[in-house]
C-alpha cells in the first residue's frame, strides 16, 4: 500500500488533482477499487511508473527496488526500462512551467 500510495502522490503532484477523486467519500471509494488510474497526461518519461504504481493487483505492482530505479532513472532526465504499460507521447505543452502562488 505504501507504493500505491506513492503512486497517487506523484500523481497529484505532476497532473494537478488527485487519480480517483470524486464528489463524494464514497464514490472516491469506488473509484479507488473498481477505476483504473486515468491516463496522465502531464507525466512525459513517469507516465509508466505511475502506472507500475498504481496496478490495483498488488501482485502486479513495481516492487520498491525496482520504483526507486525507474525513479531515479526519470529523474535523471532517461527513460523507464519499459517493464510496464506505456502511455503515448506527452500533449504538447505538458512540460510548460507552472507557476503557483504561496499562501503566508
Amino acid at each position: 500500500s505504501d507504493l500505491w500510495s506513492l503512486g497517487v502522490l506523484l500523481y497529484a503532484a505532476v497532473e494537478g488533482a488527485s487519480p480517483f477523486r470524486q464528489d463524494t467519500p464514497l464514490s472516491t471509494l469506488r473509484a479507488i477499487v473498481d477505476e483504473e488510474m486515468p491516463p496522465p497526461h502531464r507525466a512525459g518519461a513517469l507516465g509508466p511508473v505511475l502506472e507500475g504504481l498504481l496496478r490495483k493487483d498488488p501482485a502486479g505492482r513495481l516492487p520498491a527496488e525496482e520504483a526507486e530505479r525507474e525513479l531515479r532513472l526519470v529523474g535523471a532526465g532517461g527513460a523507464p526500462s519499459g517493464r510496464g504499460p506505456r502511455t503515448g507521447a506527452p500533449p504538447p505543452g505538458a512540460f510548460a512551467p507552472t507557476v503557483v502562488a504561496a499562501h503566508p
